[in-house]
């Protein structure tokens, strides 16, 4: 990609913005803070596929 990471980024973000994008789509933070990347890993809680959709 020729365009720089944090310009995609953004036109993401503008993207689910604009439409209004919730509920099934999410867009994962970001973070350049050590502390919360520790309290992310730490707190967030953990997401189970059903074992019909085990990748």
């Amino acid at each position: 990609m020729h365009v720089p990471y944090n310009e995609r980024r953004a036109q993401l973000e503008q993207l689910f913005t604009d439409r209004g994008l919730n509920a099934l789509w999410m867009l994962c933070p970001e973070t350049t803070d050590v502390a919360t990347v520790q309290e992310w890993l730490t707190s967030w809680t953990q997401v189970r596929c059903p074992a019909s959709k085990v990748w």
